[in-house]
């Protein structure tokens, strides 16, 4: 059966204990098998050895997982994150927001949250999951 690319369920953030490696991950339905497409702030990136990796594995029939993982992660890496499913059924989007800081020099946690919503346009229907990291403010960090 040809199914239509669409991320069922929201995303989950991690922060990989073995590697350090902040994980951004959903899951994502289609069939044929949707190709994926990659963005921050709207512009298309690709894999970068030692600081960006992407994983894209079956999970289950027409089901997969998606991953981005940043490694060393630092300001730069801040901005919108999208993930561009399609197949000959049709596309999907994830967003994924990711804020992060450097406090007095030093990398510090994430507060997390996330949900998903559906937008319909007049061509298609489109599944955002938005993800908002955001950093715990300095003031709130015990001395």
């Amino acid at each position: 059966m040809v199914l239509t690319p669409k991320f069922p369920e929201k995303p989950v953030i991690r922060k990989d204990a073995a590697t350090g490696e902040i994980v951004l991950s959903c899951s994502l339905e289609g069939n044929p098998k949707p190709d994926l497409t990659y963005f921050l702030n709207d512009k298309q990136i690709t894999p970068q050895p030692g600081k960006l990796t992407f994983v894209y594995v079956e999970a289950g029939t027409d089901v997969y997982n998606c991953e981005i993982r940043i490694a060393n992660p630092t300001t730069n890496d801040g901005g919108v994150y999208k993930i561009k499913a399609l197949n000959s059924a049709g596309e999907s989007n994830t967003l994924n927001y990711v804020v992060c800081a450097l406090i007095d020099g030093l990398f510090k946690g994430f507060v997390v949250s996330a949900k998903v919503t559906r937008a319909c346009s007049n061509q298609s229907m489109l599944d955002y999951v938005e993800v908002k990291l955001g950093i715990v403010p300095p003031s709130l960090h015990s001395k």
